[in-house]
């Protein structure tokens, strides 16, 4: 994986964090979030990197 896509990872997750610290949401909730987070990211990460298989293959 490239440096500069897991910085942008790490700095949206606490760029995340913060949001739900603001508003003060409870733990569970906060959790859910951060979960959802990565999910999501974990998706977006694989599509790149199917992306890149496919074009490295053909």
């Amino acid at each position: 994986m490239e440096p500069i896509l897991i910085s942008y990872v790490i700095t949206e997750f606490f760029a995340e964090v913060s949001v739900t610290d603001q508003f003060r949401i409870t733990e569970i909730q906060q959790q859910q979030a951060i979960l959802s987070f990565f999910t999501e990211a974990n998706e977006n990460l694989t599509l790149i990197n199917n992306q890149a298989n496919y074009s490295w293959e053909n």
